[in-house]
Parts: structure tokens; sequence; C-alpha cells
């Protein structure tokens, strides 16, 4: 219990306040986009897949979409069943962030290509 007294006073308490704040704007974000774009379509742009998962047991519709922020977890994490999606994503990687990522994907492969033909490298 000391450790633990000990982590929380020293690292977490001041950067679970900081969490607070960025968590209520992150569930803002996703808020306002859902409420401008179909659901599924949403919840298939953050994960990356190009359908959500078959629902357990089968002939259940996905009728209820469940948006959780974490922090220093992986990017989703997705739990599915008897109709419903519970998606728990990484705070930290919002649209903004995305299309950094894909710009700076960007930037590696053209930078590769160019590595790649012998006359530049």
């Amino acid at each position: 219990m000391g450790l633990w007294r000990r982590y929380w006073e020293v690292h977490f308490k001041d950067e679970s306040l900081r969490c607070v704040q960025i968590w209520g704007q992150s569930i803002r974000e996703k808020s306002l986009a859902l409420s401008r774009q179909d659901a599924h379509e949403y919840v298939k742009k953050l994960t990356g897949k190009s359908e959500l998962p078959d629902q357990i047991p089968q002939g259940y519709a996905a009728h209820d979409i469940l948006l959780a922020p974490s922090y220093l977890g992986p990017p989703h994490l997705m739990f599915y069943g008897y109709g419903a999606v519970t998606l728990i994503y990484d705070f930290l990687i919002t649209d903004e962030h995305r299309g950094q990522m894909g710009r700076l994907e960007e930037q590696i492969i053209a930078t590769g290509k160019a590595l790649g033909d012998r006359t530049r490298l």
C-alpha cells in the first residue's frame, strides 16, 4: 500500500488531473463526430477495420456503441456481444494526430522509394 500511495502522490495525482481535462475534451470530440456520421462507420474509422466483428451470439444487431477513453494503453480495444460494441481507445490519438501520422507515413514511404533507387543511393 505504501508503494501505491507514494506512486499516487509523486506521479499520478497531478497526471490524473491533466487526464480528466483531456478525457473530457476527447469525449466531446468523439460525441460531436458521432453526431455527424453513422456510428458504425465512425467505429470502423477509429479501429482501422473495414467491418465490425459479428455479434456474439450471431443474429444480434449492434445497437449500442460505447466509447471509453483510456490512458497508456493500446490504440484501441473492442469488446462486443449482445448488440453492444464497447471501444476503449487511447485518448491521445486524435483525428489531428491520425492526420499527422498519415502525412509522416507518406514522407517515410517517399524516402524509402528514393533510397531504393540505385542512382539516388
